[in-house]
């Protein structure tokens, strides 16, 4: 079977070089996803970071589970 390289690709859209928002969150798991959602539904200017190249954070390793009360967890 052949071994596939990935390699990151950088995007060629032109960013400006200074951008002002009302909200920055960091970390794109489901907390990070609930509190972007949230902010821009309230009609703010919101921009969402993550340092990975995907998206989801602990969430995607969670399996389901949740650690909240009441739970088996």
């Amino acid at each position: 079977m052949k071994k596939v390289e990935k390699k990151a690709v950088k995007a060629q859209v032109a960013i400006p070089a200074e951008r002002n928002y009302d909200v920055v969150v960091v970390g794109a798991g489901g907390a990070g996803f609930a509190a972007a959602l949230t902010a821009k539904a309230l009609g703010v200017s919101v921009i969402l970071l993550e340092k990975m190249p995907q998206v989801g954070g602990n969430s995607l390793i969670s399996g389901a589970e949740m650690n909240v009360a009441q739970s088996w967890i």
